[in-house]
């Protein structure tokens, strides 16, 4: 039996040793027991066009949270590796560096990682298709400009899809054989809004620039008959049409056929009747047309034809190359030498009125439209395109003289091509197929005949004797 002092004693023992239990982590910082960390994320957004709802952003796939610029703080986290994922990000915005991210969260500390996402401005496009007819088709392809820089290459017959800026945008087709003419307008100025796809299409006629025939040239109203020869002067033969004349020669597109208007003799100031031949002479066959036909052309797919009649009044007409649906199309004046465009959509011609000037016309017959010349005022005659549609030869008075000239299709960049001591016939002027040189008649001196010169002035050569006028350069 214990007696109280003994109990005494025990009493204190027991209440030293719980002292002693109760102070072992007093005065102590060695860890008693797992801390937590903190993880602090950075989200920053930069560029044009910025997610306006943001990001979701969630640590090892609990509760996302949506920010777009600032910062989430995530707290009492164990130590040990996390994985920070962001979803719902706009196709117009990127997130620099991994996703998911992986960060590593130490005891009693703040661990910070920075989200950096960058937006880049809505574009919208430009769908542009190119087809090409004709045939010396254009092999290497074109070059699609876009406000005058390089923008693509493009295949004679493609699709092509080029992100743009929102705005307005130039759009034009580089590259372009010469022989090749691209369906004007050439350069297009479209408006894109964001987001939004813009469809151009281009249509390049190609005409036949080689070939057995490339360097032949017709000339005719000579009392001799018509007259073929190579464009250096050689191999001339006269194609005799008796007991009439040819005249206004105007090859087909693929140089297989010939239109010429054949006169009786003595030679009917009213015109004369309008047949096809082969380019030596031979099968002749007559175009169903009116009596009273001169001058004429052919569209650039060789599907119609383009003629004046003098009968029953003087006029333009268009019809099949066939002879049928024949449709006039000009009234009201003496027109004169109707040519196509290369691209098909427009005819130019000379009209008498007070005064001798070009007009155009729609193959349907509207849009009559007069086309000045800057610099002349008179007596514009034969007006012919380039093969390429961008620049128009004729022969002009002009200072007493008569020359060759060369505008822009709009009318400006005036330039005579030949000089003044040659004597051109008036209204006779024909392109070379590669659009490099032009055929006119006319004298200088002793030499009578047959001229080329370059399309920019240079190395006019004498070719033929010939008093043959009317010159037509195969096309």
């Amino acid at each position: 039996m214990f007696s109280r002092r003994d109990r005494g004693l025990g009493c204190r023992a027991s209440l030293a040793l719980a002292f002693a239990l109760a102070c072992f982590g007093c005065g102590d910082d060695t860890p008693n027991g797992p801390s937590t960390g903190e993880l602090q994320l950075v989200v920053t957004t930069a560029g044009g066009d910025v997610d306006p709802d943001g990001y979701l952003v969630s640590v090892d796939g609990d509760t996302p949270q949506r920010v777009t610029d600032g910062t989430i703080t995530v707290g009492n986290l164990e130590p040990g590796s996390y994985e920070v994922i962001v979803t719902d990000i706009a196709d117009n915005c990127e997130l620099a560096g991994d996703n998911p991210l992986a960060v590593t969260v130490a005891r009693d500390e703040t661990t910070q990682a920075t989200l950096a996402v960058t937006c880049a401005a809505y574009r919208g496009s430009l769908a542009v298709q190119v087809e090409t007819t004709g045939w010396d088709v254009d092999g290497d392809g074109y070059k699609l400009l876009v406000d005058g820089v390089e923008s693509a290459p493009l295949d004679p017959t493609a699709s092509e899809s080029v992100p743009v800026e929102p705005g307005e945008h130039s759009v034009a087709l580089a590259d372009v054989a010469p022989n090749c003419a691209v369906v004007i307008p050439r350069m297009r100025t479209v408006e894109v809004a964001t987001l939004v796809e813009v469809s151009l299409a281009f249509r390049i006629y190609c005409a036949a620039a080689s070939g057995p025939t490339a360097e032949q040239i017709l000339l005719g109203g000579g009392s001799s008959g018509m007259l073929r020869v190579n464009a250096d002067g050689t191999g001339a033969e006269s194609l005799f049409f008796d007991p009439q004349v040819a005249d206004y020669a105007a090859w087909s597109p693929d140089r297989n056929r010939v239109l010429v208007t054949l006169y009786d003799l003595p030679r009917d100031e009213f015109g004369g009747t309008l047949w096809t031949m082969a380019p030596d002479g031979s099968a002749l066959d007559e175009v169903n047309a009116p009596a009273g036909v001169e001058t004429s052309s052919w569209s650039p797919d060789g599907s119609q034809l383009v003629y004046r009649s003098r009968l029953p009044d003087v006029g333009l007409h268009v019809m099949n190359a066939d002879g049928s649906n024949d449709v006039r199309i000009t009234t009201g004046g003496e027109d004169w030498a109707p040519a196509w465009s290369p691209d098909g959509t427009r005819i130019i011609f000379s009209r008498v009125d007070e005064l001798v000037n070009l007009y155009t016309v729609r193959p349907d017959g509207t849009e009559l439209t007069p086309f000045p010349v800057a610099g002349i005022s008179n007596v514009i005659l034969t007006p012919r395109w380039s093969p390429d549609g961008t620049r128009i030869a004729f022969t002009a008075f002009r200072d007493g003289e008569t020359g060759v000239w060369v505008v822009q299709d709009d009318g400006t960049g005036l330039e005579r091509l030949t000089p003044l001591d040659l004597e051109v016939n008036p209204g006779e002027v024909a392109w070379s197929p590669t659009g490099d040189r032009l055929a006119t008649t006319g004298g200088r001196g002793d030499d009578q005949g047959l001229w080329t010169v370059n399309s920019d002035g240079s190395d006019l050569t004498f070719r033929v004797g010939t008093l043959s006028n009317h010159v037509a350069w195969a096309k």
